[in-house]
This record gives structure tokens, C-alpha cells and sequence, in this order.
């Protein structure tokens, strides 16, 4: 009786977890959640082509699909997502509003003309979700035409994905022996916890990896004592389906559980041929489905997703510097994974405290409870993963005496037993080599550990009391009932937290201010890079745009006397104020300071660049000090070109440039930042691929202050960086697309008040050299590659 009452509980609190996460998702404004609309795009991308997507249907784009493109006008997405003081448009829920949506959209029952591109996701995400998101739009579609119905049914299927996962995950609790009420706790604990119910109330493959990985596991652990044919079904084909979902998880699931079924017989002596046939029946439809994706989608498909070439390039690099900087580079970051997972960081906070576009953060009471329940948790998760270490240590050491005492095969068994604790091992293990690999270049979040939540809880639950010896019920229990009541809390707030960002009441507007007190020295603030204001913007930040591209400036200002400043200003040529929407939530602001309170002190000013010359433009910002009418400057001034020969500037302002004033100074080959160089006594020669660091000094008259930099390679414009007093400066000098030969390098430099550049006295040179990066050539020491601003773009 007291099992079938456990059962009805973790049933009930499965259902109430999905009501809360189909909340969410109506609550959750359209796409306002991280890469929605591109995973929208891809599904509805099949759903109008009627087959899978292929890479030779077109280039890869942004968003390829009107319906995806009207849904993105038609909610207002780019005024409302990353500007936290933004709120949805007037009437947004209600019946009108969606009504006037649907009589505006495009048909979805007429096809749709190609557009010649597909989504940018095509070539690196497998169709396995994409695919059963358009079968189920279209079944949808049968019965209405509506776009928005369409739309949340598809979030609704991910609801659906998510309460399945958190069934699996009970029975699998209670297969592994956890007390039956722990196993209920554990369960409600994960579906109330904000990020299940945030993740599971958008368009996001996670959701069906979460589903697989728990149904993998489910028939894994079963298969210890359960060998029926089923069983070895069900696992099959969580294993297939997941092959085509997500390549880590996968991998991660897939090679414990084959050998759990590789060492699973009832008899050790057997031959292997049966554990091979059996392997191979589990691998089938794995192998069939990655087929369909390699050679029906495209054989390239999988790259940027597991480890390419490319992507070993950032270690091949720091390598090639020597043992001691590889070691030190190693260490370094292996500790850097570590706290950024489990203790603060991007990772740490968007697993716990932060959903959103990054911009909601969920404050527990008061600032002050909510950090120091960030410094419990913080604390919890060292104290786990220690734990856990030492079990994993523990448990080595003892099947390594069973093999050497010529148990090895039931060593091998007892090693293969738990594929729950050895995938999440795996997984740990393959984000810590990806993470090491391209230095976190990937952008490590909380929802990329969302697939794995249940073997997570389980590390504090079940398996850290364990390496303490103590088998008592109660420990789990409890410690399942502590984390199910930090969701029921968590999940409270974080309700609140999403009410107030999308239909609270407007916190502030665009402002556009020029200052007109008198800036005093010092530095407010920091000014980021000039980027394309187009959604998903290209991992490279581009220093150069065509006429009528749409810009985005953004910054961070630095809080003055425990207020902020009261008034932002962004100026454009140092003559034409720009509207600024000040006081925004930027995450790794507030994260950097331990406060999530600092991250409010982002703003951004949208450039438009229609009417703007060829040429160099100067972007400057300023706030002002409170109580005064007084101005500070917010370091560094930015330049951006318009140009419309592909980054290189046309000869009419070649010949502007060769004609500037001369500013006194020097300028130099500093080190290799990237790639494989030599340098010696000041010339260069460099593999393509290799970025070049530049660095010089500018001989300042009293009367002049630069205050901006930037380099001309050959005819193409290179962002530098201006030390905070003015007198050195430093860039790096990407070589991917320069073609071999001999390049001249010349450092201009933009005067306060000044209309036009002047030219840095000195000029250098470096030659590429034809051949694959990294043949015969070897970088300096890693002192010469550093950065002396902390500011240098990145390439």
C-alpha cells in the first residue's frame, strides 16, 4: 500500500511539474528564451519543405523562414529580448492580440517558395528533434490554421518530452534503490526547479535529450537484472533517437550502457560472440538514423558539434609554447571548468538562478538571502563533487585488487554496473575536454547539463552519503526534501522574477542625451565592440559594415557611491547624440561582482548607419557623476568603417588616409595571439590562420588626446585598443583570409575633437607564408602573446 501511495505521489507531482512548465510556456513570451526562434526556424523549415532539411538546399542564414520572420516582427522580439527594462506589447495574452496575429501571418497551408538558405543550426544540430517538432506541427495543423496555436503547441510537446523524462527518472530512482518517498522528492525536486520548468516551456532539443537520456538509463539500469528482449528494444531505440538529437549525450549515454550490454550475460564464461551480436542488435538503429543524417543530410553535418580538428586548434597552439605553459594552461582551466560549473560563472548562474535571454535573474526575498543562498549552493556543490570523487576513488581501488586477485571479469561487471553515475562521469569528462580544447569558446550554460539533472541530483541525494558509508533511508530522504524545497521556493520567485521582466511596468525608455557639462577625467564605465544589431549575431565581431546595416552599441557603467549614473550618453562622430536604454541587466556583470544587483548597469544605442560616408566612424560614451553636472567618460572611444568592398577600403579614402597628418610614435610586432608565427628582430613571417599582436606608443603633444586606434592592413581596416592614459596601444592582426605575401601594417589614431585621422608615426610588416598552420614555425613565449589592455578584440 505504502508503494502504491509513493507511485500516486511522484505521478501527481509529475503532473503538477508539467502544469507549471505549461505556465511557462504560455507565460514565456514568444521566443523570449535563448535560440527559440532558430530552433522554431529549423522545425518549421521541415515542416514547409515536407522532407528533411539538407545543406545542399542553400547557405547557411539566420532566420530562412517567413513564418519564423513574422513571428519575430509581429512580438516586437528585438526591442523586448537582452533589454531587461523592456516589456511586452500592450495587449500581449489576450484573445485580440493573438487573433490579430494569426489574421496577419503568413498561410500555413499554402507551401512556401525555397528562400535558398537554410537556418545557421542546419549544419551543426542533427534532425532527430527538428523533425519530430514538424510531424507534430503538421498533425496540429490538420485541424487549425492558426500560427499561434502551431507555435505553442510546439512548446507544449516539449512540456510533454519533459514530464516522460521525469517518469523515467523515477523508476529509475527506485531501480537503483533509493527509498521510494526520496525518489518522489527527487522527482518534484527536478520538475519545480526554475530551469526544468524554464527549459521545458520552450522549443529547445535538450528537452527531447532530457526524455532519451532518462529512457536510455531507465532500460540500462533495468537491463542489470532484466535482460528480456524489451528491455534491450526500449534501450535500442533510446539510444537510436538520441543519436540524431544530441551528439554529446549520446556518446556520453551510449558507451557505459553498451558495456553494461556487452558484460550483462548470466554466464562469464560464454563466448563474446553473443555480447558482440548483442551490441551490435542495441547499436542498429543508432547506426541506421546517424546514416540517414550523414548521407541524406549532409556528410559535413556533424562538424562543430564533437571534437573537429578546428576545434583542437586553441590547445595544438598552447602546446606548441612548451610543457610548463601546456601544464599551466591546463591546470589553470581545469579549476576555471570547475567553478564556473558548480560554483559561479555564465554556467553556475544560468543552472540556478537565471533564465530569460540571460536577463531575469531570480532573487530569492532580498539580495542579500538570494546571495547567500548562492553561497549555500556553491558550497553544497564543492562539498558533492568532492564526495563523490572520493567514491569514485574508492570504488577503483577496490575492483582493481578484485582484477588483480583474478576477478577480473566480475570486476569488469561491478565497473560497468551503474551506467547512471558512469554516463554523468562521461559527460563531466567530455565538457571538461571540449571546454579545455577551445578555452569555453562555446559558452558553457546551465541548460547544456540539463539533459543529465537527474544523475546531478543524484550525486547529492544518493551517491556523496554513500562514499560516507552511511546506507541510512533517512539521509536521501532528506536530502531530496532539501532540494525539493528549494525548488518550491526557487520556483515561486522565479514566477514573480518573469511576470516583472515581461508585464511589470516599464522601468525606463530610450533617452538620447548629449553631454553638455564639462567631462572630467576619469574612466565610468566600459564600452563594448560595435556589433551587428541583427538577431544572433556571428561569433567574430565584424569591423566593418555596408550601408544600412543596423548597429548595436552597448556598454556597462560602473556604479558611483552606491548609485548609478543618472544620465548615459552615446555619441557618433562626436557630434550626434544616439537614444540610449540605460540601466539593462547584463549576466556577466553581475556575476563578475558576485551581486546580481551590478549586472544593472548595462545600456544599449542603436546606430543606424543609412547616410553614413566610407570610412572610419567614432562611437564615444559618457555618464554623468551623480549630483553633479559633470561627465565622465566611458573607456575605450570605439571605431567601426562602412564600406561596401568586403572590408577593404576603396581607393578614395586610401588616398584620404595616405594624405593624413603624421602623430609622433613608434609601432612594432609584439607576439603570435593565435596560430603559429616567427618573429625575429621585428619581421615576421606567419602561417595563415595565425593572428599577429601589434603594440606601440603615440608621442603626445599637450594639446592632442587620442582617443581611439585602429590598424590598416594592406587596404583592410583592424580594430586596436588605446591604453587608458593614451600613450600606448596595441591590436591583433587576424591573417585567416589574407592570401601568402608581404603586408604593411599602419596604426591610425582619431584626436578628441578632431574631424579627421591621423597617422602613428612608424610602420611594420609581416610576410604569410605558404603551408598548413603550424609546420616549422613556432610562436614566442606566452608572455609575448598577452593582451597589455584587456581589451583586445578576439579572433
Amino acid at each position: 500500500m505504502s508503494n502504491a501511495r509513493a507511485t500516486t505521489a511522484a505521478l501527481l507531482a509529475i503532473l503538477v511539474s508539467g502544469l507549471v512548465s505549461a505556465y511557462w510556456a504560455f507565460h514565456v513570451p514568444i521566443f523570449q528564451a535563448p535560440d527559440e526562434p532558430a530552433h522554431f526556424d529549423y522545425a518549421i523549415s521541415i515542416y514547409n519543405a515536407h522532407r528533411l532539411v539538407r545543406l545542399s538546399d542553400g547557405k547557411p542564414g539566420w532566420i530562412v523562414s517567413p513564418y519564423t520572420n513574422y513571428l519575430l516582427r509581429a512580438s516586437d522580439f528585438e526591442r523586448i529580448a537582452w533589454h531587461s527594462s523592456m516589456r511586452v506589447p500592450a495587449g500581449y495574452g489576450t484573445q485580440s492580440f493573438f487573433s490579430h496575429l494569426d489574421s496577419n501571418a503568413p498561410n500555413l497551408h499554402t507551401p512556401l517558395a525555397p528562400t535558398g538558405e537554410i537556418n545557421y543550426i542546419v549544419p551543426t544540430y542533427p534532425f532527430g528533434f527538428y523533425a519530430l517538432e514538424a510531424v507534430w506541427m503538421h498533425t496540429v495543423a490538420l485541424f487549425t490554421g492558426s500560427i499561434v496555436t502551431v507555435f505553442f503547441a510546439a512548446r507544449l510537446l516539449c512540456v510533454l518530452l519533459t514530464m516522460a523524462a521525469l517518469g523515467f527518472n523515477y523508476w529509475t530512482a527506485i531501480r537503483l534503490g533509493l527509498p521510494r518517498w526520496a525518489s518522489v522528492a527527487l522527482v518534484a525536486a527536478i520538475g519545480l526547479l526554475p530551469l526544468t520548468s524554464f527549459v521545458s516551456s520552450y522549443i529547445q532539443p535538450d528537452n527531447l535529450a532530457y526524455a532519451l537520456v532518462s529512457a536510455a538509463l531507465f532500460f540500462a539500469v533495468t537491463l542489470r537484472r532484466n535482460r528480456s528482449p524489451v528491455t534491450l528494444c526500449g534501450l535500442a531505440l533510446s539510444l537510436g533517437f538520441l543519436a540524431v538529437t544530441k551528439y554529446q549525450f549520446f556518446l556520453a549515454t551510449a558507451v557505459p550502457s553498451l558495456a553494461l550490454v556487452a558484460l550483462s550475460l548470466r554466464n562469464g564464461r560464454r563466448s563474446g560472440w553473443l555480447s558482440a551480436l548483442r551490441v551490435g542488435a542495441v547499436l542498429l538503429p543508432s547506426l541506421a538514423l546517424l546514416s540517414v543524417q550523414r548521407f541524406y543530410v549532409d556528410a559535413s553535418s556533424t562538424r562543430g558539434v564533437l571534437l573537429t580538428p578546428s576545434h583542437s586548434d586553441y590547445l595544438l597552439n598552447i602546446a606548441a609554447l612548451g610543457a610548463r605553459p601546456l601544464f599551466a594552461y591546463l591546470a589553470a582551466n581545469t579549476v576555471g571548468a570547475f567553478s564556473e560549473c558548480f560554483n559561479t560563472g555564465l554556467c553556475a548562474a544560468t543552472f540556478w538562478q537565471v533564465v530569460g535571454w540571460f536577463d531575469t535573474p531570480i532573487v530569492i526575498v532580498s539580495a542579500n538571502v538570494e546571495r547567500i543562498m548562492r553561497v549555500i549552493i556553491s558550497l553544497a556543490s564543492i562539498v558533492t563533487a568532492i564526495l563523490v570523487a572520493y567514491l569514485v576513488a574508492r570504488n577503483f581501488s577496490r575492483l582493481l585488487a578484485c582484477a588483480v586477485r583474478g576477478h577480473w571479469r566480475a570486476a569488469l561487471r561491478a565497473a560497468a554496473g551503474d551506467s547512471v553515475l558512469n554516463s554523468y562521469l562521461l559527460f563531466v569528462g567530455l565538457i571538461l575536454v571540449l571546454y579545455l580544447m577551445t578555452n569555453n569558446s562555446f559558452a558553457i550554460e546551465g541548460r547544456h547539463w540539463y539533459p543529465f539533472i537527474f544523475a546531478s541530483f543524484l550525486c547529492f541525494v544518493w551517491y556523496a552519503p554513500r562514499a560516507l558509508g552511511r546506507r541510512k533511508t533517512a539521509i536521501p530522504t532528506a536530502l531530496a526534501i532539501t532540494l525539493l524545497a528549494y525548488s518550491l521556493l526557487a520556483s515561486g520567485y522565479a514566477a514573480a522574477s518573469v511576470s516583472q521582466r515581461y508585464y511589470g511596468p516599464q522601468t525606463t525608455g530610450f533617452v538620447s542625451e548629449y553631454p553638455l557639462g564639462r567631462v572630467v577625467p576619469g574612466s565610468a564605465g566600459v564600452l563594448w565592440s560595435v556589433v551587428d544589431a541583427r538577431y544572433h549575431a556571428v561569433s567574430e565581431t565584424p569591423f566593418s559594415y555596408s550601408p544600412g546595416t543596423r548597429l548595436l552599441a552597448s556598454g556597462g557603467v560602473f556604479p558611483s557611491e552606491g548609485r548609478f549614473p543618472t544620465v548615459t550618453s552615446v555619441v557618433l562622430d562626436q557630434r550626434v547624440a544616439i537614444p540610449v536604454l540605460s540601466n539593462q541587466y547584463h549576466l556577466r556583470v553581475g556575476e563578475a561582482a558576485h551581486d546580481f544587483r551590478n549586472g544593472y548597469d548595462a545600456f544599449y544605442a542603436f546606430l543606424s548607419t543609412r547616410g553614413l560616408r566610407d570610412g572610419p566612424h567614432l562611437v564615444t560614451a559618457y555618464a554623468q557623476v551623480p549630483g553633479r553636472n559633470a561627465f565622465q567618460s566611458i573607456f575605450p572611444a570605439r571605431v567601426f568603417f562602412i564600406t561596401e568592398n568586403d572590408g577593404s577600403l576603396p581607393p578614395s579614402i586610401m588616398r584620404v588616409l595616405a594624405k593624413a597628418p603624421i602623430l609622433g610614435g613608434e609601432m612594432a610586432a609584439a607576439g603570435v595571439c593565435k596560430g603559429t608565427a616567427l618573429l625575429d628582430r621585428g619581421d615576421v613571417s606567419a602561417r595563415p590562420g595565425a593572428a599577429l599582436l601589434f603594440a606601440g606608443r603615440i608621442d603626445r603633444a599637450a594639446n592632442l588626446q587620442p582617443i581611439a586606434v585602429w590598424f590598416l592592413v594592406n587596404s583592410r581596416p583592424v580594430p586596436g585598443r588605446l591604453a587608458s592614459g593614451g600613450g600606448s596601444f596595441a591590436g591583433i592582426v587576424p591573417t585567416v583570409d589574407l592570401a601568402p605575401g608581404l603586408y604593411r601594417v599602419a596604426a591610425y589614431a582619431i584626436l578628441k575633437g578632431a574631424p579627421r585621422p591621423v597617422r602613428i608615426g612608424g610602420v611594420a610588416r609581416f610576410r604569410i607564408v605558404p603551408g598548413k598552420p603550424g609546420a616549422g614555425l613556432q610562436p614566442r613565449a606566452p608572455a609575448a602573446c598577452s593582451d597589455p589592455f584587456g581589451q583586445l578584440a578576439q579572433v
